[in-house]
């Protein structure tokens, strides 16, 4: 399988290293250290960095929604070259099967695993939520579908509210409804949406858009929430 996949790849040195791990002469994590350093050295990004971030951040909430683990391994940092244009998919794919074969290496970094928590929550349940909002359960039921509050579904079904969307006394995040309404029109992907809401990005001098809310660039946000959503039907 990993020779058949060498013979698929027209970069040659990608090539080599699949063949060199196929002899044995290489093992599975110097191959793939190896090709991403390979990558990273002869080959720009072609796309920017804080789409990249929400790119990889939109993938880790997928997999959160599915009540998978988000790692930082080796396995996300080729996914992350190939956002970025650095990779294709073909020859992501040829390295990723080596290491499903013959074990993850970790990438180093001080955080090598990393939750949809460390994306999004912590989070509120219903019952902590209503003790904060001092609302009753059809009220906090009306501001979810009115989308002054943002809900997340767990894959098992229970409802969660993610925490940044208030502050220390409950209040919302100035014109969330707004947002929310161009950023998601028919509220189809709340997990992508608190996603994009908590991610940093260079539109926003490093804020979130969360804090860019808080900050009073609320017309910022709602313009790069409709540019995101258009994105997003493409």
């Amino acid at each position: 399988m990993i020779r058949a996949a060498a013979l698929r790849l027209t970069d040659s040195v990608l090539r080599r290293l699949l063949e060199q791990f196929a002899d044995g002469t290489v093992s599975a994590s110097d191959a793939v250290e190896s090709a991403m350093n390979h990558v990273d050295r002869n080959r720009r990004s072609d796309t920017h960095g804080g789409d990249v971030n929400r790119a990889m951040s939109l993938a880790d909430a997928a997999l959160g929604a599915e009540g998978l683990q988000v790692s930082g391994t080796a396995v996300r940092e080729l996914g992350r070259r190939v956002a970025e244009g650095r990779m294709t998919g073909d020859e992501a794919s040829a390295l990723i099967h080596v290491l499903l074969a013959y074990g993850t290496p970790r990438t180093e970094g001080p955080a090598s695993v990393a939750t949809l928590d460390d994306r999004v929550g912590p989070f509120f349940d219903s019952t902590s939520l209503l003790d904060l909002l001092r609302l009753s359960a059809d009220a906090l039921a009306a501001s979810v579908e009115n989308r002054d509050v943002l809900a997340v579904v767990t894959a098992d079904g229970f409802l969660l509210y993610p925490s940044f969307q208030f502050n220390e006394n409950g209040e919302p995040l100035p014109r969330l409804t707004e947002v929310l309404a161009d950023l998601d029109p028919d509220l189809v992907d709340p997990w992508g949406d608190a996603v994009w809401l908590n991610a940093p990005g260079d539109d926003l001098d490093g804020m979130s858009p969360a804090a860019a809310l808080r900050n009073g660039r609320a017309e910022d946000v709602i313009r790069l929430a409709g540019q995101s959503a258009f994105r997003r039907a493409r």
